[in-house]
């Protein structure tokens, strides 16, 4: 976020602030998300197992896909930077935890190396990674030929 901000990797992986108001604020969507999902896991146990943040090792979700999956942390561990990744897919069961490390992850996926539901395969492995591999702040301007 320090690096980056808020913003979207391909068109597919949606990064949102921290905290703010306006509609790229994560903390009030992460606890609508929350809300909804301890609601369908009452409901639909069998399709949401894991347990929601503040609950102990509970999801703590921080960035989503287009199609509706959410990339979170599952906040097991002494400190944050022990926390294992963890995709909450749409449309499909649930996996098992990922890398810990977001940042790993992220370039792996970005390289093409790396795919699991919600973080589809992205070009092929005989592409190069710098024709397909983008992002696009949200707070950037139009461009002034873009009208």
């Amino acid at each position: 976020m320090e690096r980056y901000g808020a913003g979207s990797w391909c068109g597919w992986l949606r990064f949102n602030v921290p905290f703010g108001e306006d509609q790229y604020a994560l903390a009030p969507w992460a606890g609508w998300y929350a809300e909804t999902y301890q609601g369908q896991r009452a409901e639909f146990p069998e399709y949401h197992p894991l347990t929601v943040y503040p609950e102990p090792g509970g999801f703590l979700p921080f960035a989503d896909s287009i199609d509706g999956d959410q990339l979170c942390w599952l906040t097991e561990g002494a400190t944050p930077d022990d926390w294992p990744l963890i995709i909450v897919p749409r449309h499909t069961d649930q996996g098992p935890p990922l890398n810990p490390d977001l940042t790993e992850t992220l370039l792996e996926w970005l390289r093409g190396r790396f795919a699991t539901e919600g973080l589809p395969p992205l070009g092929r492995r005989d592409e190069d990674p710098l024709d397909y591999i983008g992002f696009e702040p949200y707070d950037a301007e139009p461009a002034a030929d873009a009208q």
